[in-house]
């Protein structure tokens, strides 16, 4: 968590300090990320920084959490009424974070590379628990289409969300890969394998 001194800092200088940053990380991966250069980009003493976050780690984390709330804020402010078909979601929920993405070009390099973090023992644990949070979300969605019919229920609802969960983390990486490959024409064959298995007969 960032302390007292660094809350008390003026909106610009946080708000660029923040984005610096993120800049670091996003072109590093933890390991590499320098507080050292992080201080020469800012131009400010490296005793500074620490006196905003106790460690590299604490700033790591404060970051994550930041961007994570800010895309699911822009995320919401698009999604103020949530559609009752569960594929027509899903949709909705991808195409509006390929967007963000594509407005946020940094914030999504630092995503993309927090994702390669997940066997770092330093940090590894906060992946796993914002994984497990977006499993539990699409866990009870599903089980919701699967009260009401609108899914199969023989097949395993936690292997469905995790499924979910790693393909849609996996959409910026091959948007990487395939620069030419319409988002949206991924998210229709995608969805379109999906409900083909989820459908019940």
């Amino acid at each position: 968590m960032p302390t007292l001194t660094f809350e008390k800092l003026k909106t610009e200088k946080k708000e660029k300090f923040i984005q610096s940053a993120l800049e670091e990380f996003a072109q590093n991966s933890y390991q590499n990320a320098s507080i050292t250069q992080l201080a020469k980009t800012m131009k400010i003493a490296k005793g500074s920084i620490y006196q905003y976050f106790e460690s590299k780690k604490d700033l790591y984390f404060f970051l994550l959490n930041e961007v994570n709330q800010k895309k699911q804020h822009f995320i919401a402010q698009y999604l103020k009424e949530i559609p009752d078909d569960f594929f027509e979601l899903l949709k909705k929920i991808y195409i509006l974070g390929i967007n963000f993405d594509k407005e946020n070009e940094i914030i999504q390099k630092f995503l993309l590379n927090a994702q390669y973090e997940k066997n770092n023992t330093e940090i590894g644990n906060l992946y796993q628990q914002s994984w497990l949070q977006s499993v539990q979300y699409y866990k009870n969605l599903l089980l919701k289409q699967q009260a009401n019919h609108k899914i199969r229920n023989d097949i395993s609802i936690d292997l469905m969300a995790h499924f979910i969960v790693q393909s849609g983390r996996a959409l910026p990486e091959i948007l990487q890969i395939f620069p030419n490959y319409s988002p949206e024409k991924y998210i229709e064959e995608w969805l379109y394998v999906l409900k083909s298995g989820l459908q019940p007969f």
